[in-house]
């Protein structure tokens, strides 16, 4: 046997072990990710339960979008200046740690509603630390090529945990009470936890460093993943077009008031309505592999968006509850359908180094612009005596959004690769 053909039968195993690694994690992510669904029901039952109020267990869900808004850009920072799989084995540690504390204090009864916001926040923040780690991880360990298949995996198995977190938890309260439903969810925290050992080591970045100049240079560098945005003209509009949709997408939060009181449909078959979305998200994500092969990543992402408008504009003319369920479905599977591959071109066309705070920046965006839209559609809603004048504004807002991006930033982008100022590491 030649030199080379040993080191080649040699190197086998080792990538083959590499592999199996990744899939042991991937696959675990998507399991973990069930814990996000859980919670969204979880910890409002808890709050509800300690106070009985209806308007504390809304404002349940605020610490899961404040906390990404108070850190994103940091977590990015963060994530670009050291080894992603410490960040994420940290950011698991303590979301671990924060849902622990809150399934020991229910079950103590000692809880109170001041320290489970305190610890859901807490968590929150560990989240964005994790997506910003997750989307290099899954960069370093993915080829370019399998980048949108992989994201649609990850991104199904978080639509599903939308779908079926909540009836989970709802079912395994009623057998086991609330506690035991809490256990649940931060048990898959724990299986994120185990299947990072199996990945191969990352790739050091630059501009790493020991703690004193990690606190030094984070704001530098901070602006520098905001100005390489500004400066590259496919990534500025992918983040401009995302946020323009989210907050269009604001309309979407008068949904339940529009089947409710305009429709007139019962609570149960708004529920059917709502079902409808997450049915429709799980099936974007799906489709997005396969539509990619018949076009490219950023005409996808103009049509995914001209779907979304259609299905909002679908909504001034909706006068029963097959027709919402049809829109809502075309909706959600077109609004994850582009979601899922900017996040894939994001990846592809960004430097590694840069790609933590690129994705930190774009997850602060699509969230801090949503609550905007969703509170002026309220407010609006209010004024107009119904939502079907914004639904109608809402989706010529992303038609027009979607042809000035076409036309613009997206229009020659033939293929993803990395800008020529700064070249990614092989």
């Amino acid at each position: 046997m030649s030199i080379a053909s040993r080191r080649t039968h040699e190197a086998t195993p080792s990538r083959q072990a590499s592999l199996t690694g990744t899939r042991i994690f991937l696959g675990g992510q998507a399991l973990s990710v069930l814990g996000d669904g859980f919670a969204l029901l979880a910890v409002p039952l808890l709050i509800l339960e300690l106070t009985h109020s209806a308007l504390a267990a809304a404002l349940a869900a605020a610490p899961r979008t404040v906390g990404y808004l108070l850190v994103g850009f940091v977590a990015g920072a963060v994530v670009d200046r050291i080894d992603p799989r410490r960040v994420m084995f940290l950011a698991d540690c303590v979301r671990l740690g924060a849902f622990g504390l809150i399934t020991a204090t229910a079950a103590a009864g000692t809880a109170d509603v001041r320290s489970v916001l305190l610890l859901a926040f807490l968590a929150s923040a560990a989240g964005a630390f994790f997506e910003c780690a997750l989307s290099v991880t899954v960069k370093d360990c993915v080829p370019p090529e399998k980048l949108l298949r992989t994201n649609s995996f990850l991104e199904s198995a978080s639509q599903l945990s939308l779908v079926l977190g909540p009836a989970v938890i709802g079912a395994l309260t009623a057998l086991v009470g609330l506690q035991g439903a809490l256990l649940v969810n931060t048990a898959t925290f724990l299986v994120s936890l185990i299947t990072l050992p199996g990945l191969r080591p990352a790739r050091r970045n630059a501009s790493g460093g020991d703690a004193p100049a990690l606190l030094r240079g984070l704001l530098r560098d901070i602006r520098a993943g905001l100005a390489f945005i500004r400066a590259d003209r496919t990534l500025a509009t992918l983040t401009a077009l995302q946020a323009a949709v989210n907050f269009t997408l604001g309309v979407e939060t008068l949904m339940v008031f529009f089947s409710r009181d305009i429709l007139g449909l019962t609570v149960g078959q708004t529920g059917i309505a709502v079902a409808a979305a997450g049915v429709g998200g799980i099936a974007g994500v799906l489709v997005a592999p396969a539509a990619n092969r018949k076009c490219r990543e950023a005409r996808l992402v103009v049509l995914a968006v001209y779907g979304v408008a259609c299905a909002v504009l679908a909504m001034t003319v909706v006068t029963s509850l097959w027709t919402l369920c049809a829109a809502n479905f075309v909706l959600a599977a077109a609004s994850t359908c582009a979601s899922v591959v900017m996040r894939s071109l994001r990846q592809r066309i960004t430097p590694r180094e840069l790609l933590g705070r690129v994705t930190g920046a774009a997850r602060v965006v699509s969230l801090a612009t949503n609550p905007l839209g969703a509170g002026l559609a309220g407010i609006a809603a209010e004024w107009l005596d119904g939502p079907r004048p914004l639904f109608a504004a809402a989706g010529l807002a992303m038609l027009a959004a979607g042809c000035v991006a076409s036309r613009s930033g997206l229009r020659n982008v033939e293929s993803a690769v990395p800008s020529p100022e700064l070249p990614s590491k092989k």
